[in-house]
């Protein structure tokens, strides 16, 4: 994974990339993120124990995210992701399942790339 011109290499059992509050249903994973700072809201979780992993389910339910120690938030501009080990990739965009026919993945910014009207 490469971002903020570092290097890193992971295995998480999470990875989420956003760029709004809400997942829906009231919950979040980046109850501060902001549609508007420029940046993408990273949310890395490492592999848990099944403990842990309930304890992870109550923070997001109750958008607590930051409580939750093991879950490492960083703001971000763009994200390049390849995982070698894989062909395809199985992932969800906003809220739809994918199976990308790749092993990379590029994700950014558009600077003002969206011009909204209202009367």
């Amino acid at each position: 994974m490469k971002f903020d011109d570092q290097i890193t290499k992971i295995k998480p059992l999470l990875l989420f990339i956003s760029n709004s509050n809400e997942m829906g249903y009231n919950m979040s994973l980046t109850p501060k993120a902001s549609l508007s700072d420029g940046f993408l809201d990273l949310v890395l979780v490492p592999e848990l124990t099944f403990s842990e992993k309930i304890k992870l389910g109550l923070s997001v339910l109750r958008n607590k995210i930051h409580s939750f120690k093991k879950a490492q938030h960083t703001l971000i501009r763009d994200l390049e992701m390849e995982m070698p080990d894989k062909i395809f990739l199985d992932i969800q965009i906003d809220g739809e399942y994918y199976n990308l026919k790749t092993n990379t993945i590029k994700v950014g910014i558009l600077e003002s790339g969206l011009t909204v009207i209202t009367p």
